[in-house]
């Protein structure tokens, strides 16, 4: 009996190896019976069931708000569709045009003194329309156009002229290398505005956004103080250049 019960305690003491382990997915703990003891097979099956639920609610929780992504993804999608298709004609005719004024640009030529800020002023006033129209005449709105647009056209100024421009004062215009530098910025503000245009007809809210309206500001304004800079390097140049015939005509 002494030897029995010595063997039978021996027993009861040694652990047992785990019989059992289950992983159920990302959120399943792994579970384990370390002992067999009165009463643990019931509590550990009973937390094996419990973990196992709850790794299904969050398999089931992350199914739904995947169909919800994507049903989200395919709204969207369709109203960037309806609204591509819905462009009015004119907004190409537009696109067009400033295709072809750029790609005019481009190539070696003459330009009329009238003509060096015309374009500029035209640009310009599409780009501050498109930001007024879209986030208001603000303080901040119309604060962040000028920080960028005034730096840029005053550096741009002070740069130097491409090789081969002249002015001819008595005919009052430049004769201007090519370059594509009118045709980025002619479309950047036409892309600008049409991808604002966009962004608020799917999400209106967006207007009220100030980081938002902030940035689209700048960028409207970088792109206008790049034409004014351009421009002003002209106007300098035949500033320059009329001052010897004035003084001339004087003698």
């Amino acid at each position: 009996m002494p030897m029995t019960a010595a063997l039978a305690s021996k027993t009861m003491s040694t652990r047992t190896p785990c019989f059992w382990s289950a992983d159920y997915g990302r959120g399943l703990c792994r579970a384990r019976v370390l002992a067999l003891r009165p009463g643990c097979i019931w509590r550990r099956s009973g937390a094996f069931h419990a973990a196992r639920a709850a790794a299904h609610r969050k398999a089931l929780a992350r199914g739904r708000a995947a169909g919800h992504s994507r049903a989200i993804a395919s709204t969207e999608f369709a109203m960037l569709v309806q609204i591509l298709s819905h462009t009015p004609s004119w907004v190409w005719g537009l696109f067009a045009l400033l295709l072809v004024l750029g790609v005019r640009q481009s190539r070696p030529g003459r330009q009329s003194l009238a003509r060096t800020l015309v374009v500029p002023l035209a640009m310009a006033g599409l780009s501050l329309y498109g930001t007024v129209a879209a986030f208001g005449a603000t303080a901040a709105v119309l604060a962040a156009w000028c920080a960028a647009a005034l730096p840029l056209a005053w550096a741009l100024s002070r740069s130097a002229l491409p090789a081969g421009t002249r002015y001819d004062a008595a005919r009052r215009s430049f004769s201007v290398a090519g370059s594509w530098m009118p045709l980025a910025l002619m479309i950047g503000i036409f892309l600008t505005k049409y991808a604002v245009g966009v962004a608020l007809a799917m999400v209106p809210a967006r207007a009220h956004a100030p980081a938002f309206g902030l940035v689209v500001a700048l960028l409207y304004g970088a792109f206008s103080g790049c034409f004014f800079g351009r421009a002003a390097r002209l106007w300098q140049l035949a500033a320059r250049d009329a001052r010897p015939s004035a003084h001339g005509a004087m003698a």
